[in-house]
């Protein structure tokens, strides 16, 4: 691994550039952000130009460091995180102390707090009924939701691909229903091909949680097809 990334970071001119044409060559619209309020700032025109007033997130560790949130909100786009952890963060405005695990210095009675304020749940702390009061909470929002962010663990320049690895389902609904999706993204998640990916999909999984493999793993590549039933049909 690497070896794969030290490669990659030695001839990146060559394979953004590849991925670029790729990506494109999909139906996907590249931008570039040197700083995070270029990334803010292109995000946000995005959601203007499509008048988007509802956004379901996926967890993502460069919009946590961009500040993306507060932006979207204060330009009046309701952003709903839907990782279970980040989205009970949100619940208590508080911010990721992990970053697999982000709310891994909560308990269920703050958990059982939060659903009680805020979504005005009865009180409980088992923890799979806070899981279906969350579950059933978000299910309306991706159905109403007109616009998906994520970030992506990697890129692949052989084909324009993103991959996203996640152990719950809400990132695949994030960029799945919602018209427009936005992945964020930085250089460094770029790999050459599809052919250096499993090498990538295990280190991940048991560096972070000791699992053989994450429970999602799904490459995305470009925007809603003319026969497909579903998907966004803007990809940014």
């Amino acid at each position: 691994a690497g070896a794969i990334k030290q490669h990659t970071l030695d001839h990146l001119d060559h394979y953004l550039d590849l991925w670029i044409t790729n990506a494109q060559a999909a139906g996907v619209h590249v931008h570039y952000a040197a700083t995070a309020a270029d990334a803010n700032a292109i995000i946000l025109a995005i959601a203007a130009e499509r008048r988007s007033t509802l956004c379901v997130k996926a967890k993502s560790m460069v919009t946590e460091e961009t500040g993306l949130v507060p932006a979207l909100e204060a330009a009046g786009v309701t952003t709903v995180e839907t990782d279970l952890g980040e989205f009970i963060i949100q619940l208590d405005h508080d911010a990721p102390s992990h970053i697999v695990t982000p709310m891994i210095h909560k308990d269920r009675t703050s958990v059982a707090r939060a659903f009680t304020r805020e979504l005005n749940a009865p009180y409980t702390e088992h923890p799979e009924t806070l899981t279906k009061i969350a579950r059933e909470h978000m299910r309306a929002l991706f159905a109403r939701a007109d616009l998906g962010i994520s970030g992506a663990n990697f890129l692949l320049a052989d084909t324009g691909s993103l991959v996203l690895c996640t152990n719950e389902g809400n990132a695949d609904l994030s960029v799945t229903c919602p018209d427009t999706h936005i992945a964020v993204v930085g250089v460094e998640k770029l790999l050459p091909s599809a052919a250096h990916l499993p090498v990538f999909i295990k280190l991940l999984a048991r560096s972070a949680t000791a699992q053989p493999i994450t429970v999602y793993t799904s490459v995305i590549t470009g925007p809603r097809r003319a026969a497909d039933p579903d998907g966004p049909r803007h990809l940014h």
